[in-house]
């Protein structure tokens, strides 16, 4: 039989002499002990059960595992599976699935003969055939190949006679070629090998994942290996997870904790988790029993085969690239990148003088299909996962020169594929995580002389998606790191503070954000003077606070001051000249100048389309300004009408759960109900305020503020009574979560005392409104147009009853 269609018996030209003198002593013993020789072709050997090869110890505290139950199914129904290859990467326990269902088959007396085969090499395999046929009494000749080959023969025979053949760690497919054990009903074959090649597929040959530890099997090992010691076993879970689940490493860190007084699975994990600490450090002084090599060499052939492919070394550099993102999960689009395809060609470059005919996007897919067939890497077409010990291994390994080229080019191959405009996504989930894994890798790198612009969009990136208070702690660390690796007063630390109040705001914390524009202020006119594009940006942002907070007048002077400098400086295309003059429009129209606001946005607008385009978010927001102010200006058929088609396009472009399509529908809602559509504002809301719960929080300033809108509109469609109700209960929490002087905490206690009065109990309507007014003069002075508002109510209330005593 030849199958594979490879000659029956190929002779190894590398064969060592010294394996060739071994495997000439096995027969002459055979012979010594009188085995049958080849005189008899169809004879059986004369004792039988036969093994051949040593099969491995069973390693302490082993875990049954699902893999053993679907090795003994797949092998053991009549008629179906001759061979089973067991891929997988190493430390996944291959070896140890294979050697428990060859002892239990031994054991059970189910085989006469049983030849565990060490299958790193062909010249190995080809050495333990050749001991196979000496043992079975049908080696012929000193010839090793030949022997083998009569064995391998031998397995094809319909003898009766059980047999079971393990090819343990097999390298390379073509080692097998005309080796592969024949389909025979009498036999069955395992093989283990960290190849996934399609080579490996064959006539009634199945493939099985050797998958890792299932966490409770984990918990399960660590409890039995650790004795039920809950102190050591104290963060457990935690360790099962920084540890991948991989059987060999779960073996070696509970051998390490055993060895170490006072050591638990908790602080095991901090350490690994301590990247100042090599992998090497943390094995223990001797290896468990069963155990052939320690977590950080379990891969290392593997690594060093992948670079067979030219150029040389790119795959390894494709490697430690991968090494410093998201072990869960990499997009192939940042493999494909520019800059990753870059960076992995300079880096062959600089160790070998093959890779001058330059490195393009296919030959970065044959690297990593090479390293996903060596078990290296998981690749499903769109995601690739590099497990987190063969990430430290290589990581561990990486001279500090690739360090410096490699993780820049990690940052520019994740902006790279960044999208823009975000949209609300898992997409830009997964690339968050990226960056928070080569955050974590490699600091330094992205700190070196300036700021990376990925941190940056990373954090921006949290707070558009709704999570602005951890945007906002996000800047505060960033900021943190890079002053004391850049100084205070570069630039980008003094945009990380920028961010900081960006957030801050965005958070609800109008007030804390505007005190902290005030203090940046000077220390950008000092640090780079006044006229630098952050300076500008800074005075644009503490104009806006100020007009949030109550100061319309005085927010669209320093505006105009802005725009002012920056046509001069920067010019009227630059987007910070763009940005200050919707700032301007908007406190102007505040102000009472509702003709210019107008007329300005329609400019901008105009200007915007053609500059960046009608899908830009810029774009966007000035359109959705455009359609309020129309609302204002009294046209709320043009409200409704300029947000029902911005919902429809930020849907198309952010996705329909994107922080700026929900507050697109809160204005759609509001302009609806405004244009007499009251029961219809209420339906929009009530569908609104859950899903900004859910992005947001129930206690984000956006979602309060729909609340407090839902309320409104239930009192304006005849519920005075719920709308009283609703408003009362939103009052304590808006003054948690904003503080009681918030705009939106005295706009909801204005709102509550119309409605109490609207209810019929004027008393209550008189308390709340006298209250309201002595905080809104203290806050915004006695003249402020929403003071002069709230003593209007409270004198038609006066008016139309006494008040009470």
């Amino acid at each position: 039989m030849q199958p594979d269609g490879a000659r029956p018996y190929p002779v190894s030209t590398s064969f060592s002499n010294e394996l060739r003198q071994v495997v000439r002593t096995v027969i002459q013993i055979g012979q010594v002990h009188q085995f049958q020789l080849a005189s008899d072709q169809d004879a059986e050997p004369a004792h039988t059960p036969i093994r051949v090869g040593t099969v491995p110890d069973l390693a302490a505290a082993r875990q049954s595992r699902r893999l053993d139950a679907r090795l003994s199914a797949a092998l053991g129904s009549p008629g179906g599976t001759s061979c089973l290859v067991l891929s997988g990467m190493g430390g996944a326990g291959k070896t140890q699935a294979a050697a428990v269902y060859a002892h239990d088959q031994w054991r059970s007396g189910s085989l006469d003969l049983l030849v565990w085969v060490n299958a790193a090499s062909r010249d190995a395999v080809i050495a333990t055939y050749a001991q196979a046929a000496a043992a079975i009494g049908e080696a012929v000749t000193a010839e090793i190949e030949a022997n083998a080959a009569k064995f391998h023969a031998w397995l094809d025979r319909p003898l009766g006679l059980r047999w079971l053949v393990v090819l343990d760690d097999l390298q390379e497919p073509a080692d097998l070629n005309g080796l592969w054990p024949p389909v025979n009903p009498d036999g069955r074959a395992v093989v283990t090998t960290r190849r996934r090649d399609a080579a490996l597929d064959g006539a009634r040959r199945d493939r099985a994942s050797a998958d890792l530890f299932t966490e409770s099997e984990c918990l399960a090992f660590l409890r039995e290996r650790l004795g039920g010691d809950a102190d050591r076993l104290t963060g457990a879970r935690e360790l099962a997870a920084e540890l991948g689940r991989l059987p060999l490493a779960l073996a070696q860190a509970a051998a390490f904790i055993l060895d170490q007084p006072g050591m638990s699975c908790g602080i095991y994990r901090d350490m690994l988790a301590d990247r100042s600490i090599a992998l090497t450090h943390l094995r223990p002084d001797s290896l468990p029993d069963g155990h052939d090599r320690a977590v950080a060499a379990a891969w290392s052939l593997s690594i060093k085969s992948v670079d067979s492919l030219r150029p040389t070394g790119a795959a390894t550099a494709l490697l430690r690239l991968l090494s410093l993102l998201d072990p869960n999960g990499v997009p192939v689009a940042v493999a494909d990148s520019r800059a990753a395809v870059e960076s992995v060609h300079a880096a062959a470059e600089a160790s070998c003088t093959d890779a001058s005919s330059g490195l393009g996007a296919l030959a970065v897919r044959r690297m990593l299909g090479r390293l996903r067939q060596m078990s290296l890497i998981e690749h499903d077409g769109e995601t690739l996962r590099v497990h987190s010990l063969i990430q430290r291994a290589v990581y561990d390994e990486m001279p500090a020169t690739a360090l410096a080229v490699l993780a820049p080019a990690a940052a520019e191959a994740l902006l790279e594929v960044w999208p823009v405009p975000e949209r609300y996504s898992a997409f830009t989930a997964i690339l968050r995580s990226n960056v928070a894994y080569l955050w974590r890798s490699a600091e330094r790198e992205l700190l070196r002389d300036r700021v990376h612009e990925v941190l940056f969009r990373a954090g921006d990136s949290l707070g558009s998606h709704g999570r602005t208070e951890r945007a906002m702690r996000y800047f505060e660390e960033l900021q943190s790191a890079a002053a004391a690796a850049l100084g205070e007063e570069h630039p980008d630390v003094l945009r990380t503070r920028l961010r900081i109040a960006h957030w801050q705001k965005e958070t609800g914390d109008i007030v804390g954000a505007l005190e902290a524009l005030a203090e940046l202020l000077p220390v950008c006119g000092t640090a780079l003077g006044p006229e630098h594009p952050v300076t500008f940006e800074v005075r644009t942002a503490l104009a806006k606070r100020r007009g949030e907070c109550g100061d319309e007048n005085r927010a669209a002077r320093e505006l105009e001051a802005v725009v002012e400098d920056q046509l001069r400086v920067l010019g009227a295309e630059h987007p910070g000249t763009l940005d200050a003059r919707f700032g301007l429009a908007r406190w102007r129209g505040r102000a009472g100048d509702q003709a210019y606001v107008i007329e300005v946005l329609r400019q901008l607008l105009a200007e915007l389309r053609q500059q960046a385009g009608p899908d830009d978010q810029s774009t966007l927001a000035v359109r959705s300004s455009l359609a309020r102010w129309m609302g204002r200006t009294g046209d709320l058929t043009a409200a409704v009408e300029g947000y029902e088609r911005l919902l429809a396009d930020r849907t198309r472009i952010l996705g329909a759960r994107h922080p700026d399509t929900l507050n697109a529908r809160y204005h759609l809602a509001t302009w609806t109900g405004r244009s007499g559509r009251r029961a219809e504002a209420v339906i929009m809301l009530e569908k609104l305020v859950p899903d900004l719960a859910a992005v947001h929080g129930p206690a984000h300033s956006k979602t309060l503020r729909a609340e407090a809108s839902l309320a409104c509109w239930y009192g304006e469609s005849g519920e005075p009574h719920r709308a009283w109700t609703s408003l009362a209960e939103l009052v304590p929490r808006q003054s948690a979560v904003l503080g009681p002087d918030h705009p939106h905490t005295l706009k909801t206690r204005h709102n509550l005392g119309r409605f109490q009065s609207a209810a019929g109990d004027r008393d209550a309507a008189y308390a709340t409104l006298s209250a309201l007014v002595a905080d809104r003069r203290r806050v915004l002075g006695a003249d402020h147009p929403t003071v002069r508002a709230t003593r209007i109510d409270l004198e038609s209330l006066e008016a139309s009853t006494a008040a009470p005593e």
